[in-house]
């Protein structure tokens, strides 16, 4: 279940759907050709070579300048002033023994880890000019260059800059950074990149798509982890059971030839039992008991039937006849021999002993074998409910993500439908509107000149009247109430 989720998650497509599959050509950062502030943050990273004692951290740098690499210890924030908008950024991670004031390593002795180039322009354009908490892959110091100095690759740095994002969550052995990167202007009072408590509403909106991107990652990197866990616990519970049922199998194995060996000594210690008790019977002296009954080690071991009498020859090619020509008596000779036999006797006891403590030491190896294997059936039931309970927990947390995404997608396009609304009722009433305001103009422009000119030819009359007067000798005293009058309506014209 969680391939067919990084399947179907992994394609990309998901950003792109809820953002409405166009770039971003505007947001956090202002594209007009002048210089901006950015503030760059690396919050994590991993599958590092990383030795005891050494402490990681990171630079940014323009690769337009030759100086000006700001460093800053992981969680801090990392300033750049004065970049254009078709610069790339080379970050790169660090490692060293201590890490002293402002995140410049204490001493002389430091090497990198990992490197990735940050073109601004891409980031502005498809990236919704900002990135928040998200996993980009690192390459080799030096790698980049080497190799495009060679002619084998591109000097396409986008194109570069969105492998490293998509296979971020994905490659889980691949030295990785979680990064953050916006406008300086955005970060807010404590320091915090993009999602502050303080942060305006048009900016938290603008921040919504590094923040699903950022969701989408973490899910991909989620079940990818799960199914790593799976593959582990998997070889792991084969490689126990081969090894319990091997070793079981070697304890059975020499438990069997311990019995065997067993059940050899005693086939021996019946036949040495009847020769000697045959040797007793010919050299007229008094029969000894049987050794099962004598010796408390082999009490308990089931005794078979004496043999019949085999001849004068004993196991092992012993001889118990009398050699001829001797010149001692045939009951000196005979009592040697059941002497050498009391003896051989006592040496197979002895061994039949030591066999049987082997097998007792290998039944309890076996047994504990036995029970260790138990054990490891138990911890990988143990574990495999464990993953059970890891995929459900997983599925739950995926449910609720894409209920999160689903009500965020709603809103996207409750929201882009309430624009598109807007717009259509704006060019409504545009369309509607401009004719009547320029119609009402142009007629109001004709009335204003209508009233011009004859306001013109009303200061002529009373020019002339005035004139008239003054040639036939009246009084011109009304003539200041005139003029007033002249400069008031002069006013009102000019007001309107």
């Amino acid at each position: 279940m969680a391939s067919d989720f990084l399947e179907k998650v992994g394609g990309g497509n998901f950003l792109r759907a809820a953002l409405g599959g166009r770039e971003c050509t505007s947001g956090f950062f202002n594209d007009q050709g002048q210089t901006l502030d950015v503030s760059t943050v690396c919050h994590e990273v991993r599958s590092l070579d990383l030795k005891d004692g050494e402490q990681a951290y990171v630079s940014v740098r323009d690769l337009r300048r030759r100086e000006g690499e700001a460093f800053a210890q992981m969680g801090m924030v990392c300033n750049l002033r004065a970049l254009e908008l078709d610069t790339t950024l080379l970050l790169r991670v660090w490692v060293d023994e201590a890490a002293g004031a402002g995140g410049k390593p204490a001493s002389g002795e430091r090497r990198v880890l990992g490197e990735v180039r940050l073109p601004l322009r891409r980031l502005i354009q498809s990236y919704n000019a900002a990135l928040y908490h998200t996993w980009i892959t690192l390459e080799s110091p030096g790698l980049h260059d080497s190799v495009a100095s060679l002619g084998f690759i591109s000097s396409d740095d986008g194109a570069t800059f969105d492998q490293a994002i998509q296979d971020g969550p994905k490659q889980l052995s691949q030295p990785k950074a979680c990064i953050s990167i916006c406008r300086s202007s955005d970060v807010g009072s404590t320091g915090k990149i993009l999602w502050a408590a303080d942060i305006a509403p048009e900016l938290r909106a603008a921040g919504w798509g590094p923040l699903l991107r950022s969701q989408q990652q973490h899910i991909v990197l989620g079940a990818a982890l799960h199914l790593k866990c799976e593959r582990q616990a998997s070889q792991l519970s084969s490689a126990s059971a081969e090894s319990s049922s091997k070793q079981s199998s070697e304890l059975q194995d020499r438990v069997r030839g311990q019995a065997e060996e067993i059940e050899r000594l005693r086939e021996e210690i019946d036949r040495l039992h009847s020769a000697h008790s045959q040797l007793q019977q010919q050299s007229g002296y008094p029969q000894q008991q049987n050794i099962f009954s004598t010796n408390p080690n082999l009490a308990d071991l089931p005794q078979r039937p004496e043999s019949p009498p085999r001849g004068r020859e004993g196991l092992g090619g012993l001889s118990i006849t009398q050699a001829p020509g001797q010149g001692r008596p045939a009951g000196l000779g005979q009592d040697a021999q059941a002497q050498a036999q009391s003896r051989r006797l006592a040496d197979t006891e002895a061994r039949l002993a030591d066999a049987e403590a082997r097998e007792h030491r290998a039944t309890e190896q076996l047994r504990d074998t036995i029970a260790e294997a138990d054990s490891l059936r138990r911890e990988c039931d143990q574990q495999r409910e464990e993953a059970h309970n890891v995929q459900m927990e997983l599925d739950k947390i995926s449910t609720e993500a894409n209920g999160k995404i689903e009500a965020a997608n709603d809103r996207i396009r409750t929201l882009r439908s309430r624009r598109d609304e807007a717009e259509q009722e704006l060019q409504t009433l545009k369309a509607s509107t401009l004719p009547l305001y320029q119609e009402e103009k142009n007629k109001m422009e004709a009335e204003n000149r209508q009233l011009s000119e004859q306001k013109e030819a009303l200061l002529r009359i009373v020019e002339d009247l005035h004139q008239t007067c003054i040639a036939a000798g009246l009084n011109t005293a009304g003539r200041q109430s005139i003029d007033n009058i002249t400069c008031t309506i002069t006013q009102d014209f000019r007001l309107s």
